[in-house]
């Protein structure tokens, strides 16, 4: 198992609110913006575990994410 340090995960909290503010993001570019958050956060998350992968379906999976989109992984 990889070994990650005490450091906490960051949290997506921060970085979507700054997405859903910007007025210049809407439609697929929301979405495209959306993902790269999630992708970036999630990332951090699980870090480089060996063994593991993590899919995204359904708008995640699409880059389609809307502000109240759900993850379906």
């Amino acid at each position: 198992m990889t070994t990650r340090s005490d450091a906490a995960p960051s949290e997506i909290g921060p970085a979507w609110r700054g997405l859903v503010a910007d007025p210049t993001l809407g439609g697929l570019a929301f979405g495209a913006a959306a993902s790269v958050v999630v992708d970036e956060w999630l990332v951090d998350l699980l870090g480089d575990e060996p063994g593991v992968v993590l899919l995204g379906v359904g708008a995640y999976g699409r880059r389609e994410l809307c502000p109240a989109s759900d993850l379906d992984l």
